[in-house]
């Protein structure tokens, strides 16, 4: 099974695997060729290796995962809010105090205010990375294009530049494990052995007919 903690640590350590990719290397070009291979592209623009690539890195991240449902895939900063704000599963979350989880998608606005503690930062995104690590008020940010790379900004809660978080719906990604219980793999091995239970049609749905016969089975059983 596959809790919403290890969808977010899947999202995350992807996108750590190209950590220190380098503008024009041949990582960076995977990374521009996963987003073009999106169909059909965000407003018809095919990315070249020499365009601005954080939205494009978080972008194909999500593209190789095969989760562009809550990894909504745009190259620009400002249409990719655009698409969480729209969004019924996903979420935008606009204060600049959120507390960041990890795996959620910082948005900067390099504009903000000097007095950024009060201020509420609303201007145009200019920037974006992913969350890869919360240490009390501080976070650590993974951003492609960061300096021409992919590498790592260090955040605090309502720091400056915040412009606000995209939310992906990791919850939906969560998985159920077809891997009984202990305690259903007891009662599947008593139900077989007395005779109760088809092992081939665990996972069938009962009708009526057949809940009845077993009850009633399993009432004379236990007389």
């Amino acid at each position: 099974m596959k809790n919403e903690q290890e969808v977010r640590e899947q999202f995350v350590s992807t996108a750590m695997s190209y950590f220190e990719t380098k503008q024009g290397d041949a990582r960076h070009k995977e990374i521009v060729d996963l987003y073009n291979l999106f169909s059909p592209l965000p407003r018809g623009y095919k990315a070249t290796y020499t365009d601005a690539w954080c939205a494009i890195f978080v972008s194909a991240i999500g593209i190789k995962l095969g989760w562009s449902d809550i990894i909504l895939p745009e190259c620009s900063c400002g249409e990719m809010i655009k698409l969480y704000q729209a969004s019924s599963l996903n979420k935008w979350e606009e204060r600049d105090d959120y507390f960041p989880k990890f795996g959620d998608i910082i948005m900067y606005d390099w504009d903000d205010g000097t007095d950024y503690a009060v201020s509420d930062n609303k201007g145009s995104p200019d920037h974006v990375g992913i969350v890869i690590e919360i240490n009390g008020s501080n976070f650590t940010v993974v951003e492609g294009n960061k300096s021409k790379s992919v590498a790592e900004r260090k955040m605090r809660v309502n720091g400056r530049y915040i412009r606000g978080f995209c939310l992906p719906a990791f919850h939906t990604k969560i998985t159920a494990s077809n891997e009984p219980s202990p305690w259903a793999k007891y009662a599947i091995s008593w139900a077989q052995q007395a005779g109760l239970s088809d092992c081939e049609r665990l996972k069938e749905t009962m009708t009526r007919e057949e809940a009845i016969v077993l009850a009633y089975r399993l009432f004379n059983m236990l007389k």
